[in-house]
């Protein structure tokens, strides 16, 4: 029997805007999937809903690629539409229109509206994007749901390195355009990577419950932050 490949999430650790280097470092971390066949969905956090569309509508339109011209809904579009919903937790609020939604509950929405398209990849751009802890955290634990029961491959780009580490099985870190470090979290999160890449010195320690590496930031550009206390402190011993 052929053994099943599981799908890798597969998230940035630096914002990145050249869609061929995140195509290249897919490749190259898994060059035995035949990544030149798949399809892809791409979500940006720039999207603007229509006024009055209902998360039902906004879902459809996942469907277009897959439609000839004039015609309508088919009954497996229908079926699509609806796995879509459910695997978003988003059935109960089909027929609610988006922008009376609250900013987790519309990006939701619009990954429903990705995974109607059917495609290989998901490409997210800043998912978390203007949304408060809870909703981050939420968002986060949905794509590695779709990720490990639906055999999505999701590419996202994160401004938060301990969310890319919690939440994801490889992480390509890129510095001026070019991919400086690639692979676990354990092997790219490093108090080297991190200055080298972003000029941040930072303590790397282990997450007391989920086991995985945690940054800590305690500098910037070689500077060492103080406490303001310290400050005063100081300032007042000065003569």
């Amino acid at each position: 029997m052929k053994k099943k490949h599981r799908q890798k999430l597969v998230p940035l650790v630096l914002l990145l805007a050249v869609i061929g280097a995140i195509l290249l470092s897919i490749n190259c971390g898994y060059s035995n999937i035949p990544y030149s066949n798949v399809t892809a969905s791409l979500l940006h956090p720039g999207a603007q809903t229509p006024t009055g569309i209902t998360v039902s509508d906004l879902v459809e339109y996942g469907r277009f690629p897959h439609r000839t011209k004039l015609s309508g809904l088919t009954s497996k579009d229908q079926e699509i539409i609806r796995w879509a919903l459910s695997s978003t937790s988003m059935t109960e609020l089909a027929d609610r229109e988006m922008d009376q939604l609250s900013g987790g509950q519309r990006q939701r929405g619009w990954i429903a509206m990705a995974l109607a398209q059917k495609t290989d990849l998901l490409f997210l751009d800043e998912p978390t994007t203007y949304l408060d802890i809870s909703h981050q955290l939420e968002i986060l634990q949905l794509l590695r749901k779709l990720n490990e029961e639906q055999s999505v491959t999701v590419v996202m780009v994160l401004h938060d390195l301990n969310h890319a580490i919690m939440f994801s099985d490889y992480l390509v870190a890129i510095k001026a355009g070019k991919k400086h470090s690639a692979g676990s979290p354990e092997n790219v999160i490093t108090p080297q990577t991190l200055r080298e890449v972003f000029d941040v010195e930072a303590a790397v320690i282990r997450h007391p419950v989920l086991a995985v590496p945690v940054c800590l930031p305690y500098g910037v550009g070689g500077q060492v932050f103080q406490k303001q206390n310290q400050k005063k402190g100081n300032g007042g011993n000065e003569q």
